[in-house]
């Protein structure tokens, strides 16, 4: 919904998760700030093609805007070749999208690139690339937990997520996690949810030091309170004007329902309480005893500290 909102711009130019797999894996997803300089070509490289992607999933996916670099004709173009990309996709073809692309405009509009995988490598990314105005949106941990067991109910999701004992060994290896002492078999004690917690600490704890002084960090809460207000900020902070077809567009995506998993389209105070009706009191509380033990994050969502607990024992 935040990528979509400064989609919305008339200035800028939209990518999705470009670095998904298998794009910028010669960059761990959890890189070590220490190693800046051995990742800072493969990451330049990568930025500097972004502008080249043309691709449905990370180019085109709806809602659409119209830019003010493209004319009225060439906007309902670019519509139509993204709705037959659309198309593609169902028989899991991934087509280039005419009039994606945007390395021959001048001036060259503002590149926003969502990423999920970006956190891990906030340091990375921010010491490559020097003027990049990086905004870490936070998600109450309860939230994000209840969102991911629910995409992985709903939405096809390939695997648990509070299984991916490979991402939880890196996580354990990065500064966050040898601090803790925290392994592989210490986690694996634990519940699903409890796991989860501890990724959700373990990657916005590395996000937020790295990116200290120099990223933006924003409550999805505050996002949903006060949409147009928050946007503003986050605007200014990127350096673009306040636009009306920006204004409409959070209008639009405020005032529906969908609930569909993937919906920029839904009601934004909803969406953020979603959790207190998904999630029972004792995973409740199991996240939350997690939580507190982060000082950087607890605050941020006034979560209490709990008593120290071993690793694996119930709550």
């Amino acid at each position: 919904w935040l990528g979509k909102i400064f989609d919305s711009h008339p200035d800028t130019a939209y990518r999705s998760e470009p670095d998904n797999f298998p794009h910028l894996d010669e960059v761990p997803p959890f890189a070590d700030a220490a190693d800046s300089m051995r990742y800072r070509t493969a990451v330049q490289a990568f930025a500097q093609g972004l502008a080249r992607v043309n691709d449905y999933r990370h180019a085109a996916k709806p809602p659409l805007f119209s830019k003010s670099y493209r004319s009225a004709p060439g906007y309902q173009f670019f519509r139509a070749a993204a709705f037959g990309a659309r198309l593609g996709t169902r028989i899991n073809r991934n087509w280039p999208v005419p009039g994606a692309r945007v390395d021959g405009v001048r001036p060259p509009p503002v590149m926003v690139w969502k990423s999920i995988r970006g956190l891990g490598r906030t340091a990375i990314l921010l010491d490559a690339l020097p003027g990049t105005k990086f905004i870490h949106l936070l998600r109450h941990p309860c939230g994000h937990i209840a969102s991911v067991l629910r995409g992985e109910r709903e939405s096809g999701f390939p695997s648990r997520s509070s299984e991916y004992y490979g991402i939880f060994k890196m996580l354990c290896e990065t500064p966050q996690g040898r601090r803790r002492g925290l392994t592989v078999e210490v986690l694996r004690r634990l519940t699903s949810e409890e796991r989860l917690a501890w990724q959700w600490v373990l990657v916005n704890e590395k996000a937020l030091e790295e990116g200290a002084g120099r990223a933006h960090a924003v409550r999805y809460e505050d996002l949903c309170a006060d949409p147009p207000a928050v946007a503003r900020t986050l605007f200014t902070f990127a350096g673009l004007e306040w636009h009306a077809q920006t204004q409409a567009f959070i209008q639009a995506s405020t005032s529906g329902g969908n609930q569909r998993y993937f919906s920029v389209f839904k009601n934004p105070a909803r969406s953020a309480n979603r959790w207190r009706h998904e999630l029972d009191s004792v995973r409740i509380d199991r996240i939350l005893a997690v939580v507190a033990e982060s000082p950087a994050l607890a605050p941020l969502y006034d979560i209490a500290a709990a008593p120290m607990r071993l690793a694996g024992e119930s709550s």
